[in-house]
């Protein structure tokens, strides 16, 4: 499965749903087999290797869904959590030893939980940090998660010291680096859906220069200064991408006039975004 955080809502939206169905029927194997396979992609012959990975793989594929679930709340959509837990499963079922005693169930579930902490310190995050400040973020934001669920408010800095039992340095540090940035499909404004994603308000200001607020236009302007300093190709491909001052492409066409594969579509355009990020961080701009 292809999972890219760029396209818009509904088309990962039916990405995810056609995952969902392709892998419905995937029968889950015993333990018993999970060990032949695993046997077979160290010490079996060429053919027998990657047949038994493609099954070992295929058959722990609801296990990756399962275990994303616990990552939705922190800047990525479902499919491209989704697709991070894939490739951490495909590392466990590479470096998988069934002769240590454990299941390859937890050992995968570990390998598929730092792919996606690492995703999300790296495409989350305008600066990249460890994996162990991404995870006390994650814990952190649990923690306001299940206070504003029950007391409808958010949680003082107080009262996440006294849940959390962290110092208040350390409280500091991870609020930090959970740091707010915004590219260019990012909500304006989380609390009303209907002010549209910052690259619909660049499009609308740029084709009949429509009234835009200060907060905003100083975000908007920023942006577009970064894409006029991306090459040409780079700015056609936002342009087409998005529908910024010129008529929208689908991604088919978009990788017909570039000749890039989709997967290295996708690539370009997540280091587009993380350049538009950099800028914005580094001027201030924010809400």
């Amino acid at each position: 499965m292809i999972c890219a955080g760029t396209r818009n809502a509904t088309v990962i939206t039916e990405d995810i749903s056609r995952y969902m169905k392709d892998i419905e029927d995937i029968p889950r194997i015993s333990t018993k087999r999970e060990i032949e396979l695993s046997n077979l992609i160290h010490h079996g012959t060429e053919e027998q290797k990657e047949a038994a990975r493609e099954e070992l793989i295929l058959s722990n594929l609801k296990l990756v869904v399962k275990v994303s679930h616990d990552f939705k709340r922190y800047g990525m959509t479902f499919a491209d959590i989704v697709a991070e837990g894939n490739r951490g499963l495909v590392i466990a079922a590479d470096k998988f030893l069934p002769g240590k005693g454990a299941k390859f169930s937890c050992y995968a579930t570990w390998w598929i939980k730092q792919s996606i902490r690492k995703a999300l310190a790296e495409q989350c995050h305008t600066i990249r940090i460890p994996g162990g400040a991404t995870q006390k973020v994650l814990n952190l934001e649990k923690v306001k998660h299940s206070f504003r669920s029950q007391f409808n408010r958010e949680p003082t800095d107080e009262e996440l010291l006294g849940i959390t039992g962290m110092s208040k340095k350390q409280l500091d540090n991870t609020k930090r680096a959970d740091l707010k940035v915004y590219s260019i499909e990012a909500q304006i404004s989380e609390d009303d859906p209907k002010k549209g994603t910052f690259g619909e308000v660049i499009k609308e200001n740029l084709d009949d220069g429509s009234h835009m607020s200060a907060e905003v236009e100083a975000v908007v302007s920023e942006m577009l200064k970064v894409i006029q300093t991306f090459s040409d190709r780079d700015q056609w491909i936002l342009k087409v991408t998005y529908g910024i001052g010129a008529e929208k492409l689908d991604e088919d066409t978009v990788c017909q006039e570039t000749g890039l594969p989709i997967t290295r579509l996708h690539i370009r355009l997540r280091k587009l975004q993380r350049k538009l990020k950099e800028a914005l961080q580094t001027s201030g701009a924010s809400f």
